[in-house]
């Protein structure tokens, strides 16, 4: 680029939006570690090749995914209510009630827990067990066999330990999906 190099225009580029996804694409490695610097998502080393590049496509729709909530409407013993799934920290089934902890109330319904995961599909919620379905935006540790979400400890079953720390370990970028 004439009059600028990548890492002064994405230094620039923060300081107006402190979100907006950066991918350095550059044939010297070494400059990678900078665009840490800006919080860059990722970088592409050149030349590009299409399964390199396709990968960190999907990473990049992952975290763009994980931040556009979905309205989902309930109809509670009071009246009928509007909630975004980015507010949903956890949901719980007990017995046929389901009961959606958000990050201000809680709200019980009668629901599925599967109908739950079918209507957030695309969403990052997993079920830790076949209690909880756990909004990944929320979980603060996972030690053991419990995961602490939104500072409420929630236990992971044995069967679902595994896949539930792989699901979060590629939502938090640590993954390998």
């Amino acid at each position: 680029m004439p009059h600028m190099d990548g890492i002064t225009l994405s230094k620039k580029l923060r300081e107006k939006d402190t979100e907006v996804i950066l991918i350095f694409v550059t044939n010297m490695s070494q400059l990678a570690i900078k665009g840490y610097e800006v919080n860059a998502l990722d970088f592409i080393v050149k030349p590009v090749e299409y399964s390199s590049f396709s990968m960190k496509m999907k990473r990049v729709l992952r975290y763009v995914r994980r931040d556009n909530g979905k309205r989902i409407t309930l109809n509670v013993p009071t009246g009928i209510i509007s909630v975004s799934s980015l507010d949903i920290c956890y949901a719980e089934v007990r017995g046929h009630r389901l009961t959606f902890h958000t990050i201000n109330d809680s709200f019980m319904v009668r629901k599925s827990l599967g109908d739950l995961e079918e209507l957030l599909e695309g969403q990052p919620f997993y079920r830790c067990n076949s209690c909880y379905l756990v909004n990944l935006k929320y979980v603060s540790k996972a030690v053991g066999n419990t995961v602490t979400v939104n500072g409420i400890d929630l236990q992971i079953s044995k069967p679902r330990h595994k896949e539930f720390l792989k699901e979060l370990a590629d939502y938090l970028g640590g993954g390998s999906k």
